[in-house]
């Protein structure tokens, strides 16, 4: 289950008053050094013996690394995963960002939040999120987490993007599931991928997307397509199919 703590956004502002207006693509340089004073503001420890910044997190220590930075649509984005060092298997990493408007002067704060919600297993965050177009005029981010029990290996998609003041999960699905003669029961094979495609075409503040399922289950072919999976601006959150929430 995803929890989000948002942060007091008036805080951060102060620390930009002197960064320029932009309208164009910034160097590479300068963009890597507005991130990490906006890590520094978002986080305030920074260990240096670790190289990350610290953050507490349901009683345990995270250290914060950034994952990506990305310039879009006039925003600065900047995307942060968490690992813990004192974790069992089951003790997931967790992900945070902070989204600056930089076009304006001084550049403002957008959304930000120092711990998203819990991803990943033994205290670790999968890395590399891919930065994805949203909508007409949003961005956001989306992995796979998984995991394997006893030959049984279970992910899921989460979709992160900007909702209000704070960077949540917009929507996740079970999208791998794989485990040889299923509960014991041979012939039972179930190995299930999965690809998701946002409709871009559809100029909308948040694009809807289609999902594929393949591979087979229960031994036998699979290959399923759900589409036009749409946001629902009420709840912040895409409509997902029940049989998607489901292996």
């Amino acid at each position: 289950m995803t929890l989000i703590r948002p942060i007091r956004l008036a805080l951060l502002l102060a620390s930009f008053s002197s960064v320029p207006a932009l309208a164009a693509p910034a160097p590479e340089s300068f963009l890597a050094k507005m991130a990490t004073e906006a890590m520094n503001q978002l986080y305030k420890r920074y260990d240096d013996s670790k190289k990350c910044w610290v953050t507490r997190y349901q009683g345990d220590i995270y250290c914060m690394e950034i994952d990506s930075v990305n310039q879009a649509g006039g925003m600065l984005h900047v995307f942060a995963i968490g690992s813990t060092s004192d974790a069992a298997h089951v003790t997931p990493g967790v992900a945070g960002g902070i989204v600056l408007d930089i076009t304006s002067r001084p550049a403002k704060v957008v959304a930000a939040s120092k711990v998203i919600g819990e991803y990943g297993n033994t205290g670790s965050a999968p890395n590399a999120w891919q930065f994805t177009r949203l909508g007409s005029k949003a961005w956001g981010w989306i992995n796979t987490s998984s995991d394997i029990h006893q030959g049984v290996i279970e992910g899921s998609m989460s979709i992160l993007g900007v909702h209000g003041k704070e960077i949540v999960e917009l929507g996740g699905f079970a999208s791998l599931f794989s485990c040889e003669d299923c509960a014991g029961v041979k012939g039972t094979a179930d190995d299930i991928n999965s690809a998701i495609q946002f409709d871009t075409l559809n100029d909308k503040p948040m694009y809807p997307f289609t999902v594929r399922m393949f591979g087979k289950r229960n031994g036998k072919p699979l290959d399923i397509t759900y589409k036009n999976i749409s946001f629902d601006p009420g709840t912040g959150r895409y409509r997902m199919p029940k049989m998607l929430l489901d292996r």
